[in-house]
């Protein structure tokens, strides 16, 4: 036994000294991009205007109109006319609904929180929870004064937390969203006009099939041609290892679509497809930012911000991906199937996939036969992944600060006659990132240039939606938190010194007045956008933080990282020391306890001798085990106590080989 131990302890250590050798190693040569640091930073901002204060569950911005849905309340905005306030709803919930939800409910969850607000030719369709009781207004004119109440259900969630899309698209309704108040029914539903019934459901997936949604939160949707795209995060069903996560997927949807036949899939969608989208950090082990939190499309391309899950490392990137490689994946791609629950998911032969092909758009699919409904409805999940167009797979920026990650991206190009993507990104502590994404020797390269506070710096919110408003001279965004919308200028020239104004495509630095203006093609205005150089501390308005410098070759972040992982594998080998040490001692307890029944043994035969009052306690014993065989010792006296058992150090105590370390915290 002590030589079992002792090999098992020599080769923990060896193990733990590997480990702590390959930690050093990962952390001072890791690939992983790192954090830059912005050329300036603003914690609060000066020239920032409130349009709108209160409570906010979603706000849209169509055809110059900025609609606002609150608890109870519809506000329409005028762009045009000073963001002038045109029109005012009041609209709570119904008595009998409210009565009924406050049976089970809180007074809070029992209002009319606007939750869908969608246009469709000259009409606008707002939908709201109405106390658990989903209900739509569909108004007849932009300006609000008539309207058709219609069933919210398969159009609108029935609580303000639920993620819910709805888009029109050929004056037919695709809302994907939840179908009760605890949110475990999930669909995509598409509704229509019909006769007298106002957008009447006709198609939806599967209900209570994991295999087409499964525990989903619907984050945006598109309609493109004559098909119509969902981005969404699930609970992985295909995730093979212990516990749960959740992957970000696409799915697709053809406008064509009528359902299968009267035996298989009848009004149920025939061309429902989805796939996982990655964003990661390539590599044999890849670091994925697994769930998605918003996209925006631009020109056939989509921009997507993706964060890790909350109680993993913080990290945050943005990743873009083409519409012609997410059609490819469906069009092409192969198909992933599990055959029954006890069987793993595996990739379907394509011998074994029937044609027409499922989930291809048919100008008749109720003709479909019965073997391709069949296939379609157990065969939602693509296996080939939709994978990043650009960057040779890498993401475009990329951020692992713990104090925040991403929550909404808006994509502006076209500045000034050179084309440039300049990214806006919200983060969920109130903050807007402005990054220059440019080409510089063929390879895609980014630059953060401002990091603005938007909220209050105490009472920080996060940011929920963002809109582009402006023309060729005035540029602005709006804002959305959970409690205001503001205005702030993108053209943030006139707080930017000469390392900052430089590098930033709207401003010029101007080399008679030493001042950073708005860019213009003077010949003594200094532009150096591919520059990307690092840049002393600078002071911008209001209340500022100091600007490190980031030409270190270690992030705080990354070094946070690093140091978090070296911690943990220290304590992993303390742990494995003690363990070692009680099973150690545990052994010597249950070898003394053993000779002690062998004395018993041989007592028996032997006259019988009293233990002397004298003898002293067995103070060296010190394990719970150990105490008890010397409770049971006195409580017999005629068993004498074995003399101890001397000391030695020959070995260094190890852990028991069944023994789990407990897991460090890693920073």
């Amino acid at each position: 036994m002590a030589i079992f131990t002792s090999l098992l302890f020599e080769r923990s250590i060896l193990l733990c000294s590997i480990y702590l050798l390959v930690i050093l190693d990962v952390a001072s040569t890791s690939g992983f991009p790192r954090d830059q640091v912005p050329k300036s930073k603003t914690v609060q901002v000066s020239d920032v205007r409130k349009i709108h204060t209160g409570p906010i569950s979603i706000s849209r911005l169509i055809d110059g109109i900025l609609y606002v849905g609150s608890k109870n309340s519809l506000y329409a905005y005028n762009t045009s006319n000073n963001f002038y306030l045109q029109r005012n709803i009041s609209w709570p919930p119904q008595e009998d609904d409210k009565r009924f939800c406050k049976l089970i409910k809180e007074e809070e969850e029992c209002q009319n929180y606007i939750t869908v607000i969608e246009q469709n030719n000259n009409r606008l369709l707002v939908c709201g929870t109405n106390a658990n009781s989903p209900i739509c207004k569909y108004f007849n004119d932009s300006s609000l004064t008539h309207n058709d109440t219609i069933n919210g259900l398969y159009k609108a969630p029935f609580a303000a937390g639920q993620r819910t899309q709805a888009i029109f698209a050929d004056g037919r309704l695709y809302a994907a969203t939840r179908l009760d108040s605890m949110g475990k029914r999930s669909t995509v539903a598409r509704s229509a006009d019909s006769g007298v019934v106002m957008l009447q459901k006709d198609l939806e997936t599967e209900e209570l099939d994991s295999k087409w949604l499964n525990e989903p939160d619907f984050i945006s949707s598109y309609h493109l041609g004559e098909e119509v795209f969902f981005f969404l995060r699930e609970t992985a069903v295909e995730y093979n290892s212990d516990g749960k996560s959740r992957f970000s997927r696409v799915a697709r949807v053809c406008t064509k679509d009528k359902g299968g036949s009267d035996h298989l899939l009848d009004n149920i969608w025939t061309t429902f497809l989805k796939a996982r989208i990655v964003c990661s950090i390539p590599g044999d082990f890849p670091f994925y930012f697994n769930e998605i939190q918003d996209t925006f499309e631009l020109n056939g391309k989509f921009y997507g911000v993706f964060t890790t899950p909350k109680n993993s490392i913080a990290g945050s990137a943005v990743c873009t991906y083409d519409l012609s490689s997410i059609t490819e994946v469906f069009d092409e791609g192969k198909f992933k199937e599990q055959k029954t629950a006890e069987h793993m998911w595996l990739l379907v032969p394509d011998s074994e996939v029937p044609s027409p092909r499922p989930g291809s758009c048919q100008n008749d699919s109720t003709s479909l036969s019965y073997n391709v409904l069949l296939f379609a409805k157990s065969h939602t999940l693509m296996h080939d992944n939709v994978e990043p167009s650009d960057n040779d797979g890498l993401p475009l920026f990329t951020m692992t600060r713990e104090d925040y990650r991403f929550t909404q991206i808006l994509v502006v190009k076209n500045v000034e006659e050179t084309v440039y993507d300049i990214l806006f990104i919200g983060t969920d502590n109130g903050k807007v990132l402005k990054v220059v994404i440019m080409t510089i020797n063929g390879k895609l390269e980014s630059n953060l240039i401002d990091e603005i506070t938007v909220t209050d710096p105490e009472k920080p919110e996060p940011v929920v939606s963002m809109e582009f408003i402006g023309n060729q001279t005035d540029k602005f965004i709006l804002v959305g938190t959970p409690s205001e919308i503001i205005l702030i200028n993108v053209q943030r020239c006139g707080e930017l010194k000469e390392c900052g104004c430089v590098q930033d495509p709207y401003c010029g630095w101007d080399g008679n007045s030493k001042t950073c203006n708005i860019y213009n093609s003077n010949p003594v205005v200094k532009q150096n956008i591919t520059a990307r150089e690092n840049c002393p501390v600078e002071e911008v308005p209001g209340r500022t933080e100091q600007v490190v410098s980031p030409g270190s070759d270690c992030n705080t972040g990354t070094a946070l990282t690093s140091i978090g992982w070296i911690l943990f594998a220290i304590l992993v080998c303390i742990q494995i020391y003690f363990c070692y040490k009680r099973t150690r001692q545990q052994s010597k307890d249950l070898s003394s306890k053993s000779e002690q029944m062998d004395v018993s043994k041989h007592q028996e035969q032997a006259p019988l001798v009293m233990k002397d009052p004298e003898s002293p306690p067995f103070s060296y014993i010190e394990t719970e085990n150990a105490k008890n065989i010397q409770q049971d010792n006195m409580e017999k006296p005629s068993k004498p106590p074995v003399p101890p058992k001397p000391k030695t150090y020959d070995h260094v105590e190890a852990p028991s080989p069944g023994h789990q370390a407990s897991k460090g915290t890693v920073l």
